[in-house]
């Protein structure tokens, strides 16, 4: 967060944690770069607190280092008393072209300084910057490297002297380790690297500094809570792994089984909740999975505009904003549909994160719009903090999107498919992640409904359908719309039958979307 005068977007503290320390003889070349920073800053009123600030640093006791985190150009001053920050989001609108170009010239000065001073080899100059400690040589965006060099996809280094969190990437519950706390790596000494624990949000507290300050409002409300919070468990990630290819669907290529014939005589359940999701404690025998709304890449836009449902779910259930900050194993999204969002045009590979903590809860709040309308009074009222954490399991899956809400596109056989195919592969891997001797519940809703332009009752009913086919309970929350949960599950009733006599589910699809086809004909 902020504070003092860094109020604009563009200045921020508490930056990424990563250290260099030169010998004086460099040290002293790389102290004076950002005067060339404030002479352009200078030049515009708007900038002069970034300039004084800057200023502030370059005078202090110690030494300037320089980094470059993908557009973000970090300036760290070291002295006696601490360490101070500077942070230049240089896709700031605040910020000229010459500037920009400016901060990038100085961040490649500063590197050549600093691999100038590792190939010392004489003694004396050995001995001289001997004293200095670790150097970081790469932040998987170029820290270390020129400006140059830094569209590498990744270098030996990349795993080198980071804060980590550990999510896994396998399918196997019983090969998966679990999260474990972030680590920073400091000085090392007699070749051995010394670790201390820092923040386990750390990567979600580094990435809210170039959010806009109402979501950095909510962030630090949820880390704030978490803080305070006895964890209970540490969350886990699991994935479909090599089984995702049993879920690829393309225009000339169908999973195979839906030449299988439907399940029949299932002992699935199914509920309807009014209203969203109220997260009420799992009954005796039962685990419960709450279905993410997700985009394809997982979080959608929880550190941008973004403020439905999977961003809400971000911002109540901050592990989960982290594992979105921190990436894969690849530092890459986590991704819950391959390929693109359209129908057809990608495939289902779904994500379970379990034993999340939950530590907000956000009222009378939906929507960019209203988010951004509200005044910071409303936000506060907004921002409900829970007495004790719930520990819930989220699955993450993506429906495909609609190019418009016309019948044609809504209720046409290949987006039925695809939505079918999703919420099976969905249901699947949270019933194989489920604890042994428990019952999955899958918690869903309307999921893609808005913005993915999806047909509310075709979606109620194949997840009902899927729910079915892979043997779990299913609890919909109607989102205040209890009249179409009820037409629903009179289709549903009315085309029972003719479920359990279809030669595959394919044609069970087919049953499905014909009967929502004609209940809109009928209407």
């Amino acid at each position: 967060m902020t504070s003092g005068i860094d109020r604009t977007p563009h200045i921020y503290e508490n930056a990424p944690q990563n250290r260099v320390h030169l010998c004086k003889q460099h040290q002293a070349d790389l102290t004076p770069l950002p005067g060339r920073i404030i002479g352009c800053l200078s030049q515009d009123s708007h900038m002069s607190a970034l300039a004084e600030r800057i200023n502030g640093l370059a005078n202090e006791q110690g030494f300037v280092q320089y980094l470059l985190e993908r557009d973000v150009l970090i300036i760290e001053a070291v002295g006696n008393k601490g360490k101070e920050r500077v942070v230049i989001d240089l896709n700031s609108k605040h910020l000229d072209d010459k500037t920009v170009k400016v901060c990038q010239d100085v961040y490649d000065m500063a590197m050549k300084i600093k691999n100038a001073c590792k190939e010392h080899t004489s003694g004396a100059e050995r001995k001289n910057c001997a004293r200095r400690s670790s150097i970081d040589e790469d932040n998987g965006a170029g820290v270390g490297k020129l400006r140059s060099d830094m569209n590498r996809r990744q270098s030996k280094h990349d795993n080198e002297n980071l804060p980590t969190v550990d999510l896994g990437d396998c399918a196997e519950a019983d090969n998966v380790p679990r999260l474990s706390s972030a680590v920073a790596h400091t000085t090392r000494a007699n070749g051995n690297t010394i670790k201390e624990q820092v923040s386990t949000l750390s990567k979600l507290e580094q990435r809210i500094q170039t959010c806009d300050s109402k979501k950095q409002t909510l962030f630090q409300a949820a880390i704030d809570a978490f803080n305070k919070q006895d964890r209970k468990a540490n969350p886990s990630l699991r994935h479909l792994g090599n089984e995702a290819d049993s879920y690829v669907l393309k225009q000339n290529k169908k999973p195979a089984y839906f030449r299988d014939p439907p399940v029949k005589n299932s002992p699935t359940t199914f509920t309807s909740k009014d209203g969203f999701y109220d997260y009420r404690p799992e009954e005796d025998g039962e685990e419960r999975f709450w279905v993410d709304f997700a985009n394809k890449r997982l979080g959608g836009g929880c550190f941008g505009k973004g403020f439905v449902q999977e961003e809400i779910m971000c911002v109540e259930m901050p592990e989960l904003a982290d594992l979105v900050a921190t990436g894969n194993s690849k530092r890459e999204p986590w991704r819950t549909r391959s390929g693109k969002e359209w129908v057809l045009q990608g495939s289902p590979t779904p994500l379970v994160i379990k034993n999340v903590s939950r530590v907000l809860k956000i009222k009378d709040l939906y929507r960019s719009h209203e988010l951004k309308k509200c005044s910071y009074k409303k936000l506060e009222k907004s921002i409900i903090t829970l007495d004790s954490s719930q520990t819930v399991n989220i699955l993450a899956m993506a429906a495909p999107s609609l190019r418009s809400k016309k019948p044609k596109f809504q209720l046409s056989s290949e987006a039925a498919q695809d939505l079918f195919n999703t919420f099976h592969a969905g249901f699947t891997l949270a019933k194989k992640q489920t604890s042994k001797g428990k019952q999955c519940t899958i918690c869903s809703g309307n999921i893609g409904c808005g913005a993915f332009n999806n047909d509310y009752r075709l979606v109620y009913l194949l997840q009902a359908f899927a729910a079915q086919q892979t043997g779990v309970n299913l609890r919909l929350y109607d989102g205040k719309n209890q009249k179409e949960v009820d037409r629903c599950q009179r289709i549903w009733k009315q085309n029972a039958s003719s479920l359990q006599s279809a030669p595959s589910i394919e044609e069970g699809i087919e049953i499905i979307r014909l009967a929502v086809k004609d209940s809109y004909s009928k209407a």
